[in-house]
């Protein structure tokens, strides 16, 4: 067996290299798995087990897409919503849509700042009209006419 140059990114993997020479299988023509010999394989998992796993888990995926998209924590997003009453910030309505009673966190899309809490539908239509203050007085005076 001819020797072969060792590349960093192997050692980083976890391959087993034996006197410097990586275990090469010819049959395969790749590297041998001789690492995974005498263990036992790992379950199949389909779509139904990560869905119910999610199913299960909701909340800490909540928590790491809040403190990831937002830089809010749980708790943080407990004090808005109890300092807004529960409602949204601009239409001061509950919200309702679907099975979801929670309101979406409206930020500034330049800054990535944190505004408030707003309903679906206001936080739709501010997404709409892309946070320009001009289109929504236009808006507002076609809805006055």
């Amino acid at each position: 067996m001819a020797k072969i140059t060792l590349k960093p990114w192997l050692f980083k993997r976890g391959h087993k290299i034996n006197n410097g020479r990586i275990p090469w299988n010819k049959d395969k023509k790749g590297l041998q798995v001789a690492w995974n010999k005498g263990k036992k394989e790992a379950p199949p998992r389909t779509n139904e087990y990560y869905r119910n796993y999610y199913l299960n888990n909701k909340n800490i995926y909540t928590k790491a897409r809040l403190k990831h998209r937002f830089g809010l924590s749980m708790k943080e997003y407990e004090n808005m919503f109890l300092s807004q009453g529960g409602v949204c910030k601009i239409c001061k309505k509950l919200p309702i849509r679907k099975n979801r009673n929670i309101l979406q966190i409206d930020h500034c899309h330049k800054t990535n700042k944190v505004r408030g809490l707003l309903c679906y539908k206001c936080n739709a239509a501010l997404g709409f009209i892309d946070d320009q203050v001009d289109t929504l007085k236009n808006m507002i005076k076609y809805l006055q006419l």
